[in-house]
């Protein structure tokens, strides 16, 4: 299995109600793209003061590598990064994208 995780670190004046639907929209997803498990969105909770700025975060579970490669590519994914880059610091520069490979709960 594969995780996808992202975290975003959004511009200062982006209202907390736009940056929700923005994250809303990655748990839509599920229904229109074939191959996600399972989505997670939202805020950082951590008291360790270490984020960089990159408070919101999402995480999509998939069976394996093609199904990440195809949602990549789906026009509705491509259409919600078109929608979010923009309210991002930096566009891109304000996304972290990291994928592990998992083979089940706890690990490799």
């Amino acid at each position: 299995m594969i995780r996808h995780c992202a975290l975003f670190r959004f511009q200062p004046d982006v209202k907390d109600e736009e940056i929700d639907q923005l994250l809303a929209g990655f748990i839509e997803l599920k229904d229109k793209i074939g191959g996600i498990i399972d989505v997670i969105v939202g805020s950082n909770v951590s008291a360790e003061g270490l984020s960089k700025g990159f408070d919101h975060g999402i995480i999509l579970d998939f069976p394996d590598a093609a199904a990440v490669e195809a949602y990549l590519g789906h026009p509705a994914h491509l259409a919600l990064a078109a929608k979010l880059i923009p309210k991002l610091e930096g566009d891109l520069e304000g996304a972290l994208p990291f994928d592990l490979e998992f083979s089940g709960p706890g690990g490799m």
